[in-house]
């Protein structure tokens, strides 16, 4: 966490920002390339590594920035877990989105 309480997870070009404002658009208006859901995947990963779960993987809630660093954005419905098969889940609903956008 930063001096401002803004948690920053950072992945290879994937950012997780809790606190702040992302200038980014909707997942439509993009075509994604495989290295982009390859960062995504493994940052998902990571964030699963800490037992947390998004909870709510969906269009709405994936934004591109203008270098084409993905956000997962709204945690709003995520909780703490410990159970792997919601994280694979996860994953693989993430896999699914990003597929249809390539």
């Amino acid at each position: 966490m930063d001096k401002l309480g803004v948690l920053w997870i950072l992945w290879g070009g994937m950012g997780y920002v809790m606190g702040t404002t992302i200038v980014g658009t909707m997942l439509s208006f993009h075509k994604i390339k495989q290295q982009q859901k390859s960062k995504a995947l493994e940052a998902l990963k990571i964030i699963h590594s800490h037992n947390i779960l998004h909870n709510d993987i969906r269009e709405e809630n994936i934004l591109v920035n203008e270098k084409g660093d993905i956000y997962i954005i709204d945690f709003g419905m995520s909780v703490v877990t410990d159970k792997k098969k919601l994280f694979r889940q996860e994953e693989f609903e993430l896999s699914r989105l990003l597929n249809r956008y390539m």
